[in-house]
């Protein structure tokens, strides 16, 4: 499984302090891009090769949204 860490920024957090859903999933989107660019299939590559990646579907259970200057990984 590929994994990433970070921190969570202030720019990601709603008006109550949390990160929401929707940034939890760029999050996702972001892990999923960098494991398709160290693979040498990323944005470019695909571009050359006029293919495109698709997600189906997504099952996310969130358990705890996380807060500002966490590590998350």
């Amino acid at each position: 499984m590929y994994t990433f860490n970070t921190t969570v920024s202030y720019s990601r957090l709603d008006r109550n302090g949390s990160v929401p859903y929707y940034e939890i999933m760029n999050y996702l989107q972001d892990c999923s891009t960098f494991q398709s660019e160290e693979l040498q299939v990323g944005v470019e590559r695909l571009e050359a090769l006029q293919r495109v990646w698709v997600l189906s579907s997504w099952q996310i259970v969130i358990d705890r949204y996380p807060a500002l200057c966490e590590k998350i990984r």
